[in-house]
């Protein structure tokens, strides 16, 4: 259930600096679909403009699923956001696993995991021994993208929401 997903920072990803403290839900996608084809010409660029283009950002607030989802779809992949919010961490849970299954997943966080921060998007590819193996795009350290995060942590700080985003 492990997924290869080439850790990638949102610090000086793309063209435009003022981004970089802005663009998780960028790299995010853009580190999926890298895992989901490796030879792709698609930039992290070539997403901000077009997630862009579909009004999904909201200043000051984040990144719109839906239209990441979008952005996906417009690049030849199959994109769909979930909202398990009102369900149980554990249904909500039972459902990421199954989504991981068949690949990596766009997750939806409180910073650092801590439930009243703000928003942030990682990329979780896998689960082992009781911890959710992500890449971090907040990292600034190419060493320090990739990371086991305990389960009772995910499960804390997890939104419950995921973008998920596959080969046609």
């Amino acid at each position: 259930m492990n997924h290869k997903v080439p850790p990638i920072s949102q610090h000086g990803l793309v063209y435009e600096s003022n981004w970089d403290t802005s663009v998780c839900g960028i790299a995010s996608l853009y580190m999926v679909i890298r895992a989901l084809d490796p030879h792709t010409n698609i930039t992290a660029d070539d997403i901000l403009k077009k997630c862009l283009s579909l009004n999904g950002y909201i200043p000051n607030i984040g990144w719109k699923h839906k239209e990441l989802a979008q952005t996906a779809e417009v690049f030849g992949f199959l994109g769909v956001s979930y909202d398990w919010f009102s369900e149980s961490s554990e249904d909500a849970f039972e459902k990421l696993k199954k989504e991981l299954k068949s690949g990596p997943v766009i997750a939806s966080i409180y910073n650092k995991f801590m439930p009243g921060n703000g928003g942030h998007l990682i990329v979780v590819w896998g689960i082992d021994a009781g911890a959710i193996l992500v890449n971090d795009p907040a990292e600034t350290d190419s060493e320090k993208i990739s990371k086991k995060i305990p389960l009772d942590t995910f499960l804390h700080g997890w939104k419950r929401r995921v973008i998920v985003v596959r080969e046609r």
